[in-house]
């Protein structure tokens, strides 16, 4: 009887292990997700649900071995339109403002999930990632942050401890951990974070707690205007990469016109061992082509894992140039990224 309880024991186990790895959604914590390079757990999360091969971003990207995702906001997720457009063309959802400092925890002590956790539940049912953003930033930080700590490194780094341990460990595939921390000459920004350490050893510091949170999530910094195979920003950007920065995003905030040479800097960047992301067009007074450009140089490198644009429809962002208009309706931009995609 022994005998066959343990062998009836072994049988769930091995039927729940089953279904847990064979589940097309991997946002569970209970799930575990792999420590390599990100883009072969992502296929195998998101294919299932992507479509026809080619047809969509998503069933595109897929096919090409990376994902391509959208900035959200949880307050369209009730309009049919956008739940729809998203489910369909995007396999990486990024919370725009819903896992910032002002949104998380408005006032000291008092946490407000709301937001982030309608994007988890989104991705969840529709087998979709999430790339989480972002921990550490000089702005969106509500006003209790510099007046509680100012510049007493014990106050500010309990403050970051605090974020980084209720920023939903386990859920999440990428982590935008320290965003924007560079001026345009290269030089580090003089933030409250920057001011509070005297100088930018919160980089590691944020790193550094961010692992101790979640020991699996790809960490990543991120930036605009370092895209530029050897611009001063570019360079200091570079000069700041090392364990246990698992990626670089790059925002891609590009001006009509003036795309520098980003499969270069692509390139260089993965010779320091880590994974790159395009994170945050559209660029500013765009031209359809632009989209184009940028996911051609993703496809380039290997270890470019994909694109995600800041917002699904034009209304849906700071400056009105995605690949969807208003009515959800497909732009040229669209059509010359599917088609860049599926080249």
């Amino acid at each position: 009887m022994a005998r066959l309880r343990a062998l009836s024991v072994l049988i769930t186990l091995f039927l729940a292990v089953f279904a847990v790895t064979s589940s097309a959604v991997a946002l569970d914590s209970r799930a575990p997700r792999c420590k390599e390079l990100c883009i072969t757990r992502c296929n195998r999360v998101t294919a299932g649900q992507a479509g026809t091969p080619g047809q969509t971003l998503r069933s595109a990207a897929v096919a090409k071995g990376k994902y391509f995702g959208a900035a959200v906001s949880p307050n369209l997720f009730a309009t049919a339109a956008y739940a729809n457009a998203l489910k369909k063309e995007y396999g990486w959802l990024t919370p725009g403002n819903a896992m910032k400092r002002d949104a998380t925890e408005p006032a000291q002590g008092q946490f407000r999930f709301t937001d982030a956790d309608a994007v988890l539940k989104q991705a969840q049912a529709n087998g979709q990632m999430i790339r989480g953003h972002t921990l550490v930033w000089h702005s969106q930080l509500p006003a209790w942050v510099p007046n509680t700590a100012g510049t007493d490194i014990a106050k500010a780094r309990a403050i970051m401890t605090n974020h980084s341990e209720n920023s939903f460990p386990g859920q999440l595939a990428h982590w935008d951990v320290c965003n924007e921390v560079l001026n345009e000459d290269g030089t580090f920004r003089q933030s409250f974070w920057f001011n509070a350490w005297g100088g930018r050893r919160y980089v590691a510091e944020a790193f550094r707690l961010a692992r101790a949170a979640d020991p699996t999530v790809k960490l990543y910094i991120n930036d605009f205007n370092v895209e530029s195979p050897n611009g001063a920003k570019t360079n200091g950007f570079f000069n700041i990469v090392s364990s246990p920065i698992d990626g670089v995003g790059f925002q891609a905030h590009f001006i009509s016109g003036q795309i520098p040479d980003i499969a270069a800097t692509l390139k260089r960047f993965a010779t320091l061992g880590v994974e790159v992301a395009i994170t945050e067009p559209p660029p500013e007074q765009t031209q359809a082509t632009n989209y184009a450009a940028v996911t051609n140089a993703c496809k380039s490198v290997a270890v470019c894992v994909g694109v995600t644009v800041w917002g699904v429809e034009d209304t849906d962002s700071w400056v009105p140039h995605l690949l969807l208009d208003a009515n959800y309706q497909k732009k040229a931009s669209y059509t010359y990224t599917l088609n860049a995609l599926n080249a």
